[in-house]
């Protein structure tokens, strides 16, 4: 399952499930409301605060990365294994994010480097892909051509 906060003003949490009908895979996509009645009382995870804060390091190929401004985190520019920011718990990678503009992840789909990408990630016990874009480019995106008559 892959959750999604999307930045609008309703319905801003969605998921991907990934599951199998059949034998065969199968994605669906489902919406906040359909997630809460598929899996009714279930915890929606929430935003915590870390006293003191933390330090984000960014990998050095990233070429615009985000600065946190205002935010009581400090950053370090490190050569990640995996991903394009991730944070450690001693000397132990704990997380990492994979960013993506739309245009970026509908390449990496297409010539296949986002499979290794994703294999990376897997060996990481937290990791997520986070797709930076507007909401209407993947809804129009994901539509399948349709003959006009």
């Amino acid at each position: 399952m892959i959750d999604l906060l999307l930045d609008r003003p309703r319905l801003a949490r969605c998921q991907f499930v990934f599951t199998e009908i059949k034998g065969r895979p199968a994605i669906f996509w489902q919406t906040q409301k359909a997630a809460r009645g598929s899996n009714p009382g279930a915890r929606i995870p929430r935003a915590r605060a870390i006293p003191g804060g933390f330090v984000v390091l960014i990998d050095t190929r990233e070429r615009y990365p985000y600065r946190f401004v205002g935010r009581d985190v400090a950053t370090e520019r490190i050569a990640l294994g995996a991903g394009d920011y991730g944070v450690e718990s001693g000397d132990i990678l704990t997380a990492v994010v994979e960013r993506k503009t739309f245009e970026n992840l509908v390449a990496s789909l297409s010539d296949g480097t986002l499979a290794f990408q994703m294999q990376r990630l897997a060996e990481i016990s937290r990791a997520a892909v986070v797709v930076e874009g507007r909401y209407c480019a993947v809804q129009a995106r994901a539509r399948p051509n349709r003959v006009h008559r």
